[in-house]
């Protein structure tokens, strides 16, 4: 078609190996079709785009150029890939010219029917494909596929087509809007990226086309009813038509092979597929390239960012402000750094998870701080309690209501406790002690009430803010807890093990949703929890006991479960 064709995909550089298998894929077909390669990170050490299958390299801080830092610092890497999408498409319109633009997942192959898709946007604004085009037949895949989709957007984002129209700059402007703001993993505020809003588009836009061919968008929540046969060589047919593109979707965590054992057992040909898939990434780079972390993955200093902290600095306007670019770290590190700048000639020592790794440390430090060798002590925790030194006089606690935001009924209860404990250990002696406190909510009772030392004032608004939401001490909470090497298969089994637990729910037992735990991952396993609350202990423990012994779990998932648990992260 003599139309201007563009193709894009957003990465960051340890998808490198996919984004070639995909652009490779395409050039084969359309030599002509302009690709792009969005890409939200910095490229790897010998990176040559003379001697790649790209066109354009896009980067995500040319996309968004207001506060990036702090915009990026707001996103999990994922969520930062696709949040990116809107804008890349609004750019490529606007700076390439393209009449028609088309996005594809990285882990996407095109193996045919190119010019079919440009046919079909050629008389559409926007081309749609869902995740399902026929109904499960079986309880199982009714909540693996359908109730899926329901949970995270009917059509699959891994696929788009949109024209340069006024519908579509229309959609294109309002989807950059939206994902720039709410483009994120948060499926308790209906939002799974950019994927659900697009559930949308029918009813804002005209000219959308869905499409329903079984060869379009294949991919493991689909195989149940898409038979794949023929050959590589000769070409694959799905249900009887030419395969246009698949998706891998689901690759690095474990799922897609999970999945494809589950429902395309009938499909000898995509274990096949699979195989071929597999040795492409690998031709390209996989083994060298698929471990990298992204440059957004951490702080300056190397440590991974907690999705807590990301959470915790998007919803607060004060600490944006406080730290325009937060991935410079302001923790002890950078704390003695300006310390340092301040008292030239003191003496200053750190205490941390860092500097007590070498023995002895943590004594050594302490004995020479109670020798006054030792002027200024910084530290986390480990020095708020439990220390006896007569020759403190001033205590300072830096960003003291940090703890408040921990997604615990606890946080003011722990806050309140931490800021009294480390308030202590000034005035020890003779001398008068003094405590500073750094905050953003000077009004919070844990920290007026600790101000004040007023232990027993804490203790009755508290526990009139637990009776009035039923928490303990008034009613039972128990923790259920879903683990896994493989991110997808622990989030499907919480789910599953929530819609049960959600059928005949005893009365007066509320039944949270599952969520990511605080800690996300821990000893390379990814955490789900959810939480359920009621007055009677033994109801509470016999309803989840007859639901996990009734629910069989895959063998790499771990479920646990914690009745009247302390420690909710």
């Amino acid at each position: 078609m003599s139309v201007s064709v563009h193709v894009y995909t957003s990465i960051t550089s340890n998808y490198l190996p996919k984004a070639r298998v995909l652009a490779h894929s395409i050039k084969k077909i359309d030599p002509a079709v302009q690709f792009h390669l969005v890409l939200s990170d910095n490229l790897p050490v010998g990176f040559d785009l003379a001697a790649e299958p790209f066109d354009n390299i896009i980067y995500a801080q040319d996309l968004v150029t207001k506060n990036f830092p702090q915009w990026a610092f707001g996103h999990e890497v994922v969520e930062m890939c696709t949040a990116v999408k809107g804008v890349a498409l609004e750019y490529i319109f606007t700076h390439f010219g393209a009449e028609q633009v088309f996005f594809f997942d990285p882990d996407m192959v095109v193996f045919g029917r190119l010019d079919e898709l440009q046919l079909r946007l050629s008389t559409s604004s926007i081309v749609l494909t869902p995740h399902l085009t026929d109904p499960e037949t079986s309880d199982i895949g009714i909540l693996d596929n359908e109730v899926s989709s329901l949970r995270h957007g009917v059509f699959n984002l891994g696929f788009v087509g949109v024209r340069n129209v006024l519908e579509g700059r229309r959609f294109s402007r309002w989807w950059s809007e939206r994902l720039l703001k709410y483009c994120h993993d948060d499926l308790p505020m209906g939002l799974f990226t950019d994927q659900k809003w697009v559930n949308l588009a029918p009813c804002f836009f005209d000219d959308v086309t869905v499409l329903r061919s079984p060869a379009f968008n294949v991919a493991t929540w689909n195989v149940t009813n898409r038979k794949a046969t023929g050959s590589l060589e000769q070409g694959i047919l799905i249900n009887g038509e030419p395969l246009g593109f698949y998706h891998f979707s689901g690759f690095d965590s474990g799922d897609q092979i999970t999945m494809l054992k589950r429902y395309g057992a009938h499909s000898p040909l995509l274990f096949t597929l699979r195989e071929w898939y597999v040795a492409q990434c690998e031709r390209y780079g996989q083994s060298v390239l698929g471990g990298m972390r992204s440059k957004y993955h951490h702080f300056s200093n190397g440590k991974p960012i907690a999705k807590a902290s990301r959470l915790l600095y998007r919803q607060r306007i004060d600490l944006q402000g406080a730290f325009p670019n937060p991935f410079q770290g302001y923790g002890t590190e950078k704390a003695e750094t300006i310390l340092r700048k301040v008292f030239p000639t003191a003496k200053i020592a750190r205490l941390d998870t860092d500097t007590t790794r070498r023995k002895n440390t943590l004594r050594d430090t302490l004995r020479d701080f109670r020798a006054k060798k030792i002027h200024i002590l910084l530290g986390t925790q480990m020095i708020a309690k439990g220390l006896d030194f007569p020759n403190v006089t001033l205590v300072g606690v830096l960003n003291a209501d940090l703890s408040l935001y921990a997604p615990d009924f606890r946080a003011g209860e722990r806050t309140f406790q931490l800021l009294t404990q480390v308030a202590g250990r000034a005035g020890r002696g003779k001398m008068a002690g003094e405590v500073i406190i750094q905050t953003s909510t000077p009004h919070s009772p844990s920290i007026q009430f600790a101000r004040h030392h007023d232990f027993y004032g804490f203790v009755d608004q508290e526990l009139e803010m637990r009776r009035q939401f039923s928490y303990p001490p008034y009613t039972h909470l128990a923790l259920l807890l879903a683990r896994s090497s493989h991110e997808r298969r622990a989030e499907f089994t919480l789910e599953t093990l929530h819609l049960k637990l959600k059928e005949n729910l005893p009365e007066d037992i509320i039944l949270g949703d599952p969520i990511p735990s605080p800690l996300t991952r821990s000893h390379s396993q990814f955490r789900f929890q959810l939480l359920l609350r009621g007055p009677n202990a033994r109801v509470l423990s016999r309803h989840i006991k007859s639901i996990l012994d009734a629910t069989p779990t895959p063998e790499d998932v771990i479920v646990t479960s914690d009745l009247d648990a302390y420690d909710l992260g």
